[in-house]
């Protein structure tokens, strides 16, 4: 199934877009798409691996069994430092 992933900051920046899609099954932990996303942005792998998914705005941890389906609102926040 092909679902979209909001992305920010950092991320957004290395692969030139807000939105990434990709195809994954219906059941999946947020640390496997994190990877399998990774593989697909080598360029931002280090920041995506270490960001934050969140599933209907609120953050899960990267041991969760999701069932996502394609209207599932996923955002993927990276590390920020303030000041």
């Amino acid at each position: 199934m092909k679902c979209s992933i909001k992305i920010f900051a950092g991320v957004r920046e290395a692969v030139g877009t807000d939105l990434m899609s990709i195809e994954i099954d219906q059941a999946i932990h947020p640390r496997q798409l994190k990877e399998l996303l990774a593989q697909h942005h080598p360029q931002a792998a280090e920041l995506i691996l270490m960001s934050r998914l969140a599933v209907s705005s609120a953050f899960v941890e990267d041991t969760e069994l999701l069932c996502i389906d394609s209207d599932t609102d996923l955002a993927l926040i990276p590390p920020v430092s303030g000041g």
